[in-house]
């Protein structure tokens, strides 16, 4: 738990000035992620959080429209709980994440851009988030903002 440890040092991480994030918590045993602020990405950011197989949480991902790559969450296979603040204008993924909270779920249909009179991006989920997905309806927001709902 990245948060507790540092509270614990009683320290804060602040990446708001961060520009590239590039695999930065690729295979790593965090469990818990807070904030991370990726609104400044200027470079790469695949593989971010790539096969981190322990990861359930993360607290708070700020994005912004201009962050190219949000595919950025391969076989993070334990992830639960992600809150995204701000706006996915990108292909995003979580076909690797089967433990996907609705409440996550219900974050990131948020936070998707409405691409209505543009052309349509890519949101993949777990065939099993799909399934509750579509079992309740969430489906049909996130086609109601031209996107389309993958099953992974």
């Amino acid at each position: 738990d990245l948060v507790e440890h540092l509270k614990n040092l009683g320290v804060t991480l602040d990446f708001s000035n961060r520009t590239n994030f590039q695999y930065f918590f690729q295979w790593s045993n965090i469990t818990r992620i807070g904030e991370v602020d990726m609104r400044q990405a200027k470079g790469s950011t695949s593989g971010m959080f790539a096969y981190a197989l322990y990861l359930h949480t993360i607290d708070l991902l700020k994005v912004a429209e201009t962050n190219t790559t949000m595919n950025i969450f391969d076989m993070c296979s334990a992830l639960q709980n992600i809150t995204i603040e701000g706006v996915v204008a990108a292909n995003i993924g979580f076909g690797g994440s089967p433990m996907l909270s609705d409440a996550s779920v219900d974050s990131i249909i948020a936070a998707l851009q409405d691409r209505n009179g543009t052309s349509t991006l890519t949101f993949t989920v777990h065939k099993d988030v799909y399934a509750r997905m579509v079992a309740s309806g969430k489906d049909a927001l996130v086609t109601a903002k031209n996107w389309t709902l993958v099953s992974a």
